[in-house]
């Protein structure tokens, strides 16, 4: 694991000066407008990324992590879903305000996407599919972007590279398809890298080779990863910051270390708390009570009160606001202060 944070982060009275991100989101709002209503499945998400830095955002599904994602990279364009708000900045420049044309050339050369389950398509070869930003970005020739994509093949470890450029998806396992969908991203070097579920429905072994490729790429090209999953066990060993998202809002945020060593949010706990401990040979995981609410009818007060074992009557009243903790830390629970200075065994027996 990198731990490659190279921002600079120093203290000017009570406000943290933190160094320019590659990427930033302001107050990102998504909507979805449906014939029942609307479902408000982002609400007001900020966050940064720096160079050389893996930022991990978790949550159930759901929870708006994928939806947030999609609006960052511009693909949020047709109804039903709306942008309703906020600011995705990358080295400055809003996207946001672009046209579509403008963010064509912005995708795949600044700002890329691994998606779920290696998505490529499955009428065209592999080595087409992976030469097309070259031809489209850089001009490149049919032969010379298939030189490229022979190159981005070998390494991301497909053997015969060369001779595999006419294969296609369906004749590569699962986890080289996954490298496949690497090096389509990776192909122009971008600066940010949204990886959606890299890892999903992949055996352990797989796993660590995707996540090892894809530190190694980022030391030698500085790049920002975002790295979307549900597995905590992968993010507390590549990922260098933590955000926590439940109900389409952060609810928590912070170094990895902080936030797995003593969590802020009760949500938080709930997550970690179910990951299988290999101390703990028997007995059952703790799930986390209830459902997910809804996000067309939300409930006043925080939306996490009716499955949280440490609610009072403030909480199923009022919302709580995200509240910095100082260091790039914060969390938004009415209780943090009690959480933050409550071990794990009391927090279990309390729950």
């Amino acid at each position: 694991m990198s731990k490659a944070v190279t921002s600079l982060i120093t203290q000017d009275d009570d406000a943290l000066q933190v160094s320019a991100a590659l990427l930033e989101v302001r107050d990102l709002l998504v909507e979805f407008h449906l014939r029942r209503g609307v479902v408000t499945a982002v609400s007001g998400l900020s966050y940064q990324l720096h160079r050389g830095e893996t930022l991990a955002i978790v949550g159930e599904s759901g929870s708006g992590k994928t939806v947030a994602a999609q609006a960052v990279l511009g693909i949020l364009t047709t109804p039903p879903a709306r942008v309703a708000g906020g600011e995705v900045l990358l080295n400055g420049q809003d996207l946001l305000l672009m046209s579509e044309s403008e963010r064509r050339r912005i995708r795949g050369e600044d700002i890329a996407l691994i998606a779920q389950n290696a998505s490529l398509n499955p009428v065209f070869s592999v080595g087409w599919q992976i030469a097309e930003p070259f031809r489209i970005h850089r001009g490149m020739s049919h032969r010379d972007s298939l030189i490229k994509a022979a190159e981005l093949l070998d390494r991301v470890g497909i053997p015969a590279a060369r001779s595999r450029l006419k294969d296609y998806p369906h004749e590569f396992s699962g986890g080289m398809r996954q490298r496949v969908s690497i090096a389509m991203a990776m192909a122009l070097e971008p600066d940010v890298l949204i990886a959606d579920e890299p890892t999903t429905a992949l055996d352990v072994t797989i796993q660590a080779q995707i996540m090892a490729l894809l530190q190694e790429m980022q030391g030698e090209t500085g790049m920002g990863i975002v790295l979307i999953t549900h597995d905590l066990g992968l993010v507390s060993e590549w990922a260098d910051r933590l955000l926590v998202m439940y109900a389409g809002r952060e609810c928590e945020t912070g170094t990895v270390e902080e936030i797995f060593a003593q969590s802020a949010h009760p949500y938080t706990r709930g997550l970690i708390g179910s990951i299988p401990q290999a101390r703990h040979k028997a007995g059952r995981l703790a799930p986390i009570p209830g459902s997910p609410p809804d996000l067309m009818q939300p409930a006043p007060g925080c939306s996490f009160a009716p499955r949280c074992a440490w609610a009072i009557d403030r909480c199923t009243a009022e919302r709580p606001e995200l509240k910095s903790l100082g260091s790039g830390r914060a969390s938004s629970c009415h209780r943090t202060e009690k959480l933050l200075h409550v071990g794990e065994g009391e927090y279990q027996r309390h729950a």
